[in-house]
């Protein structure tokens, strides 16, 4: 006898994980920095590049990242969420052909910017699907399989590049996206947008595949109050046409949201993540019998093992304490970092310092463990079920554009700001944006476990 529960949460499992690999695709490229760039060192790719060279390369996937947002979003709403993420792949395919046939830094230059064009659309489309595909019980850790992708994704480029040429690794982010264009032809379109186009039989058909046939009634009134927030949204689109963003900061509800995703997120960012994944292999200390290359090796796997872990929890424990507690311990390891380094970066104090050397790599594993369980996944998970349909795409744009600033500034400010005052500064600065992400999520993120988008934008609106 077939499990029809099974059947219906592995289809949106399947749906899901179609959708970010598009986001593993972005996190094999975010990766691919730091396993590229001690090839670069040792002359094991010809191609020359000084220190600016390089930390434009690590830089230009950022740049990317804010082009193609907004034209997603757009696109989005008149070709389907599933086209768009096929559009992404096929970007991602571009990018790793560039790369594969790379002799001058400019050509590595475009293939950075490619993915980060692609890693836009990856994070403006996925999230917004998957939101609205997945069922609410289990809405929390399947936008949690995004954080989990990315990680994974970046997962594969670390394990990989100590072990496989530069032109092996490119291969491999070649065959990411064309798996994900074969599964696109699999997978559901989110109900949201054949509603939106006046198909409520297509609707109706999609959503039936994705939730469980032995509770019709049940499906029967998601579809109601789908189409109750579609309608909605037509009406308050018909309120203000010509200004589409307007509806972004037209009411309360959508005002909280957007300053919750953008203040969680852009904090995130700014807590240093996106300098470990391009730096990390290359900045950090010496230290007796532990190599950089074996830190960073146990950060991925750690980043990966306690995203599931994260994702176990988010429905159970809930959004906002995961968030409480990752910031708090990211605060604490980030300050203690910065104090090992304000002394290791004196000559006077050097080699007292270096009796501790372990600590930045003891750092960057604990800073792994607890990014994953909150700061590096909540904010997806925020991303996906806060917005009602009217502005679902302009906020996945806006969002993703926020993201993608944050992480240029830090990786471009990093090094810079480490050549000017020492690398103390800047995990000082990163544990600031710890803790002001910890301040403002006990005092102004509203929990969301368990609960219908409609019940979410309830509770945003008072």
């Amino acid at each position: 006898m077939v499990n029809f529960e099974g059947k219906h949460i592995f289809k949106q499992l399947l749906c899901s994980v179609t959708a970010f690999l598009t986001v593993y695709a972005s996190g094999a490229w975010l990766g691919w920095a730091s396993a590229v760039l001690p090839k670069l060192a040792a002359g094991e790719i010809p191609i020359a590049m000084s220190p600016e060279a390089v930390s434009w390369t690590v830089a230009f996937i950022d740049v990317g990242n804010l082009l193609s947002p907004l034209p997603a979003g757009w696109l989005m709403d008149r070709c389907g969420r599933i086209f768009v993420l096929r559009a992404a792949a096929l970007v991602y395919i571009l990018a790793a052909v560039l790369a594969l046939a790379a002799s001058a830094p400019v050509h590595l230059y475009l293939a950075r910017l490619l993915a980060g064009v692609g890693k836009g659309v990856a994070f403006t489309a996925a999230t917004l699907y998957v939101g609205e595909i997945a069922g609410p019980a289990i809405r929390g850790a399947l936008c949690g399989v995004c954080a989990l992708m990315s990680l994974a994704g970046t997962l594969t480029s670390m394990t990989l590049g100590p072990f496989v040429s530069f032109q092996a690794l490119n291969l491999v982010l070649l065959g990411i996206p064309l798996v994900e264009l074969v599964l696109s032809f699999f997978i559901v379109e989110s109900p949201y947008f054949f509603l939106m186009r006046g198909d409520d039989e297509a609707a109706g058909d999609a959503l039936a595949d994705l939730r469980d046939p032995n509770r019709p009634t049940l499906t029967s009134e998601e579809l109601s109050a789908m189409r109750a927030k579609v309608l909605e949204a037509r009406n308050e689109i018909g309120t203000s046409a010509g200004y589409p963003f307007s509806r972004l900061v037209g009411t309360r509800a959508n005002r909280r949201a957007l300053l919750m995703v953008l203040v969680t997120g852009v904090l995130e960012r700014a807590g240093g993540i996106s300098c470990i994944y391009g730096y990390a292999s290359t900045t950090l200390p010496a230290a007796r019998g532990i190599q950089r290359s074996q830190s960073w090796l146990v950060f991925s796997w750690l980043c990966v093992i306690f995203a599931l872990i994260g994702m176990s929890l988010v429905d159970g424990c809930g959004r906002r304490p995961l968030m409480i507690l990752s910031t708090s311990a990211l605060t604490v390891i980030l300050l203690v970092s910065a104090v090992f380094y304000f002394f290791y970066e004196r000559p006077a104090t050097r080699d007292l310092a270096s009796h501790f050397d372990y600590v930045p790599h003891v750092g960057l594993m604990l800073y792994a463990v607890f990014y994953a369980i909150g700061a590096g996944q909540v904010p997806h998970t925020l991303h996906c079920e806060l917005f009602p349909t009217s502005v679902k795409s302009q906020a996945s744009a806006v969002a993703t554009i926020f993201l993608g600033v944050s992480s240029f500034a830090t990786t471009k400010i990093y090094l810079l700001g480490a050549q000017v005052a020492g690398f103390y500064l800047m995990y000082l600065v990163f544990a600031l944006a710890s803790f002001a992400n910890m301040l403002f999520c006990v005092f102004y993120l509203v929990e969301t476990k368990g609960k219908t988008l409609a019940e979410i934008h309830r509770i945003l609106s008072r």
